[in-house]
């Protein structure tokens, strides 16, 4: 563009010299062409920065891993010149991961409107920050250039697109405790059975209104509610090491993934085969969380999407503070590490009765498996993400 400039600045000039010195009319047409050139370039570029109107959707809002979303940039030119020259940056999934912006051209005719269509891919899981991140503008002689970021502008705001961890079904999966002399010593909480039905009563503080019986309580014209049998689930901690691993890039991400899925994939599971799930995961933020039905999945999912491995406490610390003193439920580990420390940690916990599995992501080395079965823990190795289904599906007990 800066030759453009050149050119046209030279030409100008040379007009504006000839004129003065012979006063020609043909060096004064030539001058006010140029000149009325120069005017319509300028105002080529203020009609579209001021008259071109930007909306974004991303269909869905939220996906899974390994599914694809759509981003629509829809540019609408609302005045009566045309848009002759208009550059797109934009992000996507794809793009977010490489630290790059994609680019496309738009020329729009006179209150014309333009659609730039992509797919998201959702190779990985987490939060992006999807759609146009600048604007850039040019005349139609490529006089005057103008870009503007998109935080700048006000009216254009990235979207906010959540990409969940992939849930694998486990083929088998139950609680974990064990039975010590014909005792469990898992933990069970008590939940109600809403397909044994008890008694109907009237309505005390605390019911909730979701076991109204709504035909006697219009017949009798006060609150009736169901009341069902109680009966018990076992109850399993799960513990994911969000641990900072040292490794970066692609390979970071890959093992953060494999970590997380493997860690929502048992929770699911548990939830479904009528276990009681406290999980627990530890990094600049901790998360806390307790379901007892399949209802309660969104609870541990959510949570996980946006999940960080930045944690500075040792998983050996954390797990012996945490679990050391609770002998009455089982507790599977998801770990990136499995030195020495940590085994030293689940064989303590593995002491006082309770059933602990060990799952280790990532292809680090494995100590012997027969000694960690004799220490009590139940060990689980799975390289990658593929390998969830296949390892934890017939591991757990």
């Amino acid at each position: 563009m800066w030759k453009h400039r050149l050119l046209f600045g030279l030409l100008l000039l040379s007009s504006l010299i000839a004129l003065s010195y012979t006063g020609e009319d043909l060096y004064l047409v030539l001058t006010v062409i140029l000149l009325g050139i120069l005017i319509f370039s300028a105002a080529d570029i203020i009609h579209a920065v001021m008259l071109t109107k930007i909306t974004q959707t991303v269909a869905p809002d939220y996906a899974v891993k390994g599914e694809t979303a759509a981003l629509t940039i829809r540019i609408v030119n609302r005045g009566p010149l045309p848009v002759t020259f208009m550059m797109v940056y934009y992000s996507t999934t794809d793009t977010e991961l490489r630290g790059v912006r994609t680019l496309t051209p738009v020329s729009i005719g006179p209150r014309g409107i333009a659609e730039i269509t992509d797919d998201l891919p959702c190779r990985y899981r987490g939060l992006y920050e999807i759609g146009v991140r600048a604007l850039e503008y040019r005349d139609l002689f490529g006089l005057f250039s103008v870009k503007i970021e998109a935080q700048d502008r006000g009216k254009i705001e990235p979207i906010s697109m959540l990409v969940y961890p992939k849930v694998v079904s486990l083929t088998s999966c139950a609680s974990t405790s064990r039975k010590l002399d014909g005792q469990s010593i898992a933990r069970v909480s008590d939940f109600e059975d809403q397909s044994s039905l008890a008694d109907i009563r009237a309505w005390r503080e605390g019911d909730p209104l979701r076991r109204t019986h709504w035909k006697l309580t219009a017949r009798y014209l006060k609150l009736m509610v169901r009341e069902f049998e109680t009966v018990s689930r076992h109850e399993t901690h799960v513990f994911i090491d969000c641990t900072a691993h040292g490794r970066t890039g692609l390979d970071a991400i890959v093992l953060e993934d494999s970590v997380l899925e493997c860690a929502v994939s048992v929770c699911r599971c548990l939830l479904d085969s009528g276990t009681a799930v406290h999980m627990t995961a530890k990094s600049e933020d901790s998360i806390e969380v307790f379901g007892e039905t399949p209802a309660d999945f969104g609870l541990f999912y959510s949570p996980l999407a946006t999940a960080t491995f930045e944690g500075k406490l040792l998983p050996e610390d954390l797990m012996t503070g945490r679990f050391g003193n609770i002998a009455d439920s089982g507790l599977i580990a998801v770990l990136h590490n499995f030195d020495e420390p940590v085994i030293s940690a689940l064989a303590y916990i593995a002491q006082t009765g309770r059933k602990v599995t060990a799952i280790l992501v990532g292809g680090a080395p494995v100590p012997d498996r027969s000694e960690m079965i004799d220490a009590g823990i139940v060990p689980v190795v799975i390289a990658s993400s593929r390998d969830i289904a296949a390892a934890c599906g017939g591991a757990l007990p």
